[in-house]
C-alpha cells in the first residue's frame, strides 16, 4: 500500500490560479500551511510520519515548465508522485484534451494513476466514443483512471456521481477504476464500510479524511464539516482502515486532510498504527 497525501502544485511553486482556484485557496488551511511554514520542514514532518509521496493536483494553468520545476523540488525532498488529480476549475466538465494532457504530465511524472472527478465528466460516461478514448490512453500513456465518487449537493445534475451503487455500475462499464472518497461518500448518506466490500476489485486510490453531518453539510459543503483530521468526525475511520488491512488492500491511501501540519500528522500516525 502506498501512503500519499494530497497536494495542488500551486504549493509546491507560484502558478496563477483561475478564479476559482483561487477562492477555494483562500479557506483551504494546508494551502496556509506552505504560504507560511518551509517546504523543508513540512516534506521532513512529514517524512518522519511515514508520507514520502503526493497524489500531485495539477491547476488548469500550470504550463511544461510549472510541472519541470514542482519534479525538481519534490526529487530534492525525496518525495515520490503517486498519482495527478485533475484541476478543480474543470469541476463541471473535462475535455479529451485536458484528460490527454493530464496523462501526459502523469508519465512526466512517473506517476501511475490519473484522478477524475465524475462530475467533471458527466453524461460523457455514457459516450461510446468518449469512453473508448478513456480505454486508448490508459494503454498509451501506461496509467490507470480512478475515478471518484463525488459529495451530494443541490446544484448537483447527476445521481450517479454520488449514489454508491449507480456509480459502482458506471465506472465498471467504462473500464477504468475509481478513487474512493469516503468523506463525499458519508457526505452523501452511503455506507462507506459496504462500498469498498462490493467494489475492492475496482478501487485503486481512497481518499481518506473525516465528516461531519450537519443539516448545513447536505446543503452547502462547508470546509468546516468536511476532509477532517481523522477521529474529528463522524466516520467509522477506526473500521474502515481496520477492514482494508484484513483485505490486504494494495492500493494508494491519500490523505485529503484540510488541517494544519499538526493534525494531518496525527492522521497520518493514526493510519500507520492501525495498518502496519
Amino acid at each position: 500500500m502506498k501512503l500519499a497525501i494530497s497536494i495542488p502544485i500551486s504549493d509546491l511553486i507560484p502558478i496563477p490560479g483561475t478564479f476559482y482556484e483561487n477562492i477555494i485557496r483562500v479557506f483551504d488551511k494546508k494551502a496556509k500551511l506552505f504560504r507560511s511554514s518551509p517546504k523543508e520542514t513540512i516534506f521532513q514532518s512529514l517524512k518522519k510520519v511515514g508520507i514520502d509521496s503526493v497524489e500531485l493536483l495539477i491547476c488548469l494553468k500550470a504550463s511544461d515548465r510549472h510541472i519541470a520545476q514542482a519534479k525538481e523540488l519534490l526529487t530534492t525532498f525525496d518525495i515520490s508522485v503517486a498519482s495527478i488529480h485533475q484541476s478543480l476549475s474543470n469541476k463541471s466538465s473535462i475535455t479529451l484534451e485536458e484528460i490527454e494532457r493530464l496523462c501526459r504530465i502523469a508519465r512526466s511524472l512517473s506517476a501511475s494513476v490519473v484522478v477524475l472527478h465524475s462530475e467533471a465528466l458527466g453524461k460523457s460516461l455514457f459516450d461510446l466514443a468518449f469512453v473508448g478514448k478513456l480505454s486508448l490512453f490508459q494503454q498509451i500513456h501506461g496509467i490507470s483512471f480512478g475515478i471518484e465518487n463525488m459529495a451530494k449537493t443541490p446544484f448537483t445534475r447527476d445521481s450517479f456521481i454520488y449514489k454508491a451503487t449507480e456509480f459502482s455500475s458506471i465506472v465498471r462499464r467504462t473500464g477504468s477504476f475509481i478513487t474512493f472518497d469516503i468523506t463525499h461518500m458519508g457526505q452523501a448518506g452511503d455506507d462507506i464500510l459496504r462500498f469498498f466490500e462490493a467494489n475492492k476489485d475496482k478501487i485503486i486510490n481512497i481518499h481518506i479524511s473525516d465528516c461531519l453531518k450537519s443539516w448545513i453539510n447536505q446543503y452547502v459543503i462547508s470546509q468546516a464539516y468536511t476532509h477532517l483530521p481523522l477521529g474529528h468526525g463522524q466516520l467509522p475511520i477506526d473500521s474502515f482502515l481496520k477492514l482494508i488491512k484484513k483485505e490486504k488492500y494494495s492500493g494508494q491511501l491519500t490523505l485529503e486532510v484540510n488541517s494544519n501540519l499538526e493534525q494531518i500528522c496525527r492522521s497520518v500516525t493514526k493510519i500507520r498504527n492501525l495498518l502496519f
